[in-house]
């Protein structure tokens, strides 16, 4: 579409300027040349024209290039292969050849319509194709507005849509948060023995975090990813009336500590929270979010009900539906455990650190990681930062966006130009016309 609003905008320039031209084409139809003649001369120059714009373009291009491939997505791949190579140099100068002959083609061909020996003679206005070359102009003008419009209309489709995204509600807050991935080897012994050493580590390394100035609250998630980064557990549980679930309604499962939901700023529907008493001997409770509160019951409360996951669990809350996958995911029946239910099947205690502080998380990073090393008797990862997970799940929009509107405003300039330069010449055309009408009395604004 920018290629068209150019290629409009250049076919009206070289018309007008082929119109200006109408006494000297005259002279030469005089002087012995043919129609033929004077009609290639047109072609010429507007392919000198369209070659010498390409061989700038070409140049610009090595520039450009490396810009968009700044501006391109995180983890494409094969960017390093993106490059001008002979193939599109190419592409570029047959299209800038075949753009330059096709759209000067119209005033050569008003050009070998016209009776410039008649015209040179009478000394009227050097006027080429007379009513053909303002219907011709009139039909380029508004191809020219109506290319631009598309492209804007399009620009505005996309730039809205990103806009829509970015600033949609998730169902939690992602601002100031951060996250670190641990894991832990356990002692030897049986699972209630690592158990317990794995909800002291995971006391530990909340009270250290929560220590930390800035830091407003800390929990921990031990079996799934943290929201946005991408990936999920899921588990079938039985419903009372409908059984096991199949495998496409196995809700995301999510084993956290009771702080997650304040930590995430997510909300509850009714019902209520997990409790620091809803730890190990305790009876077993989950939370669900309200899809799965619409699927699994339609027609009946949750709250109270009593569920098969891993042992009778009761449903003491309704979570508000949260994106954890990203805004454009659909979301998924999702279930909530106390982490201090969960036995560790394994030799080694791992989990998710997910910390909310009351500035930019990057200048809490180094004394976070500093407070809870003792803990871990290792080196604590680097963190993952939950607005970095989704501007990375939204960078292709982004780059979308910068794009269209980059092509949006190139079109705007360059409609302009040529909307300027063909009422340039209507006015200069009707300079005669003006000045009769200002003798007769009329004012400079009228």
């Amino acid at each position: 579409v920018l290629l068209l609003v150019a290629c409009v905008n250049v076919a009206n320039l070289l018309l007008v300027r082929a119109t200006t031209r109408a006494r000297e084409f005259a002279a030469r139809e005089a002087l012995g040349a043919s129609r033929r003649r004077l009609a290639g001369v047109l072609l010429l120059e507007g392919l000198i024209l369209a070659l010498t714009a390409a061989t700038l373009g070409i140049v610009l291009s090595f520039v450009g290039v490396g810009l968009a491939k700044s501006m391109l997505p995180a983890g494409l791949t094969r960017v390093q292969d993106i490059a001008v190579d002979g193939r599109v140099l190419m592409v570029t100068v047959s299209v800038a050849g075949l753009c330059g002959l096709v759209f000067s083609s119209a005033p050569a061909w008003l050009a070998g319509r016209s009776d410039l020996v008649g015209l040179m003679k009478t000394g009227g206005g050097a006027v080429i194709g007379g009513q053909r070359r303002n219907r011709l102009l009139s039909v380029f003008l508004v191809a020219d507005m109506a290319f631009v419009c598309v492209l804007l209309v399009a620009t505005a489709l996309v730039v809205t849509s990103f806009i829509l995204v970015t600033t949609a509600d998730l169902g939690f807050d992602r601002r100031n948060v951060m996250t670190f991935s641990y894991q832990r080897a356990l002692q030897e012994g049986d699972e209630a023995d690592r158990a317990a050493a794995a909800a002291v580590l995971r006391t530990e390394l909340l009270n250290r975090a929560i220590s930390v100035p800035g830091v407003i609250s800390a929990a921990i998630a031990t079996n799934a990813s943290t929201p946005l980064s991408g990936g999920s557990v899921r588990y079938s549980i039985d419903i009372p009336g409908i059984g096991q679930t199949t495998r496409e309604d196995w809700p995301e499962t999510r084993l956290v500590t009771p702080d997650y939901f304040r930590v995430m700023g997510m909300q509850l529907i009714r019902g209520r929270m997990f409790e620091p008493s809803d730890g190990v001997g305790a009876p077993r409770v989950l939370l669900i979010n309200e899809v799965a509160a619409r699927r699994f019951f339609p027609d009946r409360d949750p709250i109270g009900q009593v569920v098969t996951f891993r042992g009778p669990t009761t449903i003491i809350g309704v979570l508000r539906a949260v994106h954890m996958n990203g805004p454009e995911i659909e979301v998924r029946p999702e279930m909530y455990t106390p982490a201090d239910q969960e036995e560790p099947r394994y030799q080694r205690a791992a989990g998710h650190l997910v910390v909310r502080t009351d500035r930019d998380p990057r200048l809490l990073t180094a004394a976070v990681r500093e407070a809870i090393r003792p803990a871990l008797a290792a080196e604590p990862p680097q963190p993952q930062f939950v607005d970095d997970d989704f501007r990375r799940l939204t960078a292709g929009r982004r780059f979308n966006a910068r794009l269209m509107a980059v092509f949006g405003l190139i079109a705007v300039a360059i409609g302009a130009i040529g909307v300027y330069g063909t009422m340039e010449f209507v006015v200069a055309q009707q300079v005669p016309a003006i000045g009769l009408r200002m003798a007769l009395g009329a004012s400079t604004s009228r």
